[in-house]
């Protein structure tokens, strides 16, 4: 009876331990389809920037743009976790999301 009384007691401290461990996250996106560029963080409202015809690019998918964003966010402690992108009928790319995530300050 003490050795599953102990088991048992072993296996909720290493449950509770786990759970205290795992990371918390902030979450973003930010996405690029033709000239506009958008961000949310934390599900609030997105915030819009239109590129101009430079910036896109002759043939409309120059994705610069949107990844110069990402560079300057990873300075503030963002991270791509995951990304997603749209293909238009002639096979080229529509549009690209970027998923971002950034540990809580605890």
């Amino acid at each position: 009876m003490k050795a599953k009384n102990l088991l048992m007691m072993t296996l909720f401290l290493f449950l509770g331990i786990g759970l205290m461990a795992q990371e918390k996250y902030e979450q973003g996106v930010i996405m690029q389809s033709g000239n506009i560029v958008a961000i949310s963080i934390e599900g609030k409202e997105f915030q819009v920037v239109k590129l101009s015809k430079q910036e896109v690019g002759a043939v409309g998918v120059d994705f610069s743009a949107v990844l110069n964003q990402i560079a300057k966010l990873r300075i503030e402690g963002w991270e791509v976790w995951n990304s997603n992108s749209t293909w238009n009928s002639t096979g080229g790319i529509n549009s690209i999301t970027y998923f971002l995530r950034r540990k809580l300050k605890q």
